[in-house]
């Protein structure tokens, strides 16, 4: 079985945890780490969640599972040019 997806937009970085100071139940102190949730990766992960999600509708997948992934990122602003084909650059 294969399923295959395309997610479109730009992919967005993921920003630093911040920590909170928070206080259990118990009265104990822990430190919490979190990201803030309007941040805008967290919109992104969400949106390739709900393609992922229609794309198998299914029951969960379980076994060995192969992922393959094609990123295509914006080409680097050094390596523009103006008068020169720009073909694909692979890292």
């Amino acid at each position: 079985m294969k399923i295959q997806f395309r997610i479109e937009g730009e992919a967005q970085p993921q920003p630093r945890q911040r920590h909170r100071i928070a206080k259990a139940r118990t009265g104990k102190l822990f430190v919490q780490n979190y990201v803030p949730r309007d941040c805008p990766a967290a919109r992104f992960k969400e949106h390739c969640t709900r393609v992922a999600c229609l794309a198998h509708a299914g029951e969960p997948l379980s076994g060995p599972l192969q992922l393959e992934l094609e990123i295509v990122l914006p080409r680097p602003k050094h390596l523009v040019w103006k008068r020169k084909p720009m073909p694909r650059v692979w890292a």
